[in-house]
């Protein structure tokens, strides 16, 4: 019996080698690589576009410095996938427009980009901002995604002189890769 499973064995090498050494191209010639390295890059970036978006969501509060022509927000919060963060925000006044930075608990860092559309009021500025998720940095490289920030900026300002400001956020992101 054994001899016959060895014959088996050396037939179906042999009908292998017969039919690589068949083809028109030899299988380690750079044309064969690169169409399966291009199927194999088409298949990652597939797989890339096709990332989960998940719910990014929370609540802040911290203090606005007016020095025109910006306002940058510093900010403490908890939220979904990034736990206890902090948050810079720059938005420049003639555009209303700004960058923020959300610095998750174990440093990773979501950058976005937003557009500021205040409502202003004797007492407080009613302003939403509608961000965009441009990467970050851990496990939030390459991240993308959207969401809405609602927030209160107390116009009377403190005795440092900064404002206070709070409010929540709303929207999603693609899903992280795994926690560092």
């Amino acid at each position: 019996m054994r001899a016959s499973s060895t014959s088996i064995v050396a037939l179906i090498g042999a009908a292998f080698l017969l039919v690589g050494c068949s083809q028109s191209t030899s299988p380690i010639q750079p044309s064969s690589l690169s169409s399966s390295t291009s199927l194999t890059t088409g298949a990652v970036n597939a797989a890339a576009q096709t990332l989960t978006q998940v719910p990014f969501k929370g609540t802040f509060e911290g203090n606005d410095t007016v020095i025109p022509p910006t306002i940058t927000t510093a900010a403490t919060g908890t939220g979904t996938l990034v736990g206890h963060f902090s948050l810079t925000d720059v938005v420049t006044l003639t555009s209303l427009t700004g960058t923020g930075q959300w610095i998750a608990a174990n440093g990773n860092i979501i950058y976005t980009t937003f557009v500021a559309s205040p409502v202003p009021g004797p007492v407080v500025f009613e302003i939403t901002e509608s961000h965009t998720v441009t990467g970050g940095t851990g496990r939030f490289a390459g991240a993308r995604g959207s969401f809405t920030v609602e927030r209160t900026h107390i116009v009377e300002p403190s005795a440092d002189g900064t404002h206070v400001t709070f409010g929540s956020f709303d929207g999603t992101i693609t899903s992280p890769g795994p926690a560092d």
